[in-house]
């Protein structure tokens, strides 16, 4: 019914900011995925090279921890960051301790995890090249 002061109430919101910035991030994302095939990086929107990194990183990361062995025999844990470099293929093509756990045996555990791991590809969208990750291994007994 109008109201009789002739002021109308403001329409409501029906999809909240953060609702809207998820969307627009997920279309970013598509166009992403499908920009390889239109330009190359260029054609990649703000921040969205950024994310294919993320995604690609804990794809990576999930690989690890799945080749991850914990030394027999040790009864220390640690955390040891190593850097990686795979190339677009998924092939590592270089990997060492960029800080240590203070343990030698976790160490080139962490290591010998990430020459065992069957690395995922790159997205499509990303091109050719190879791309470093600095990453953590947690280890414990």
């Amino acid at each position: 019914a109008p109201r009789p002061d002739g002021i109308r109430p403001a329409p409501r919101a029906t999809a909240s900011v953060a609702a809207r910035q998820g969307v627009q991030e997920r279309r970013e994302a598509r166009q992403a995925e499908t920009a390889g095939d239109r330009g190359g990086p260029e054609a990649l929107g703000p921040g969205a090279r950024q994310r294919l990194m993320a995604a690609w990183g804990g794809r990576i990361v999930a690989s690890l921890e799945r080749a991850k062995r914990y030394p027999r025999g040790m009864r220390g844990g640690g955390v040891v960051r190593l850097r990686l470099t795979v190339s677009h293929s998924g092939e590592l093509a270089g990997v060492r301790v960029a800080r240590s756990s203070g343990y030698d045996r976790l160490d080139r555990a962490a290591v010998e995890a990430a020459r065992r791991a069957r690395l995922p590809e790159a997205p499509e969208a990303m091109p050719a090249g190879a791309y470093p990750f600095t990453l953590a291994m947690r280890f414990a007994p």
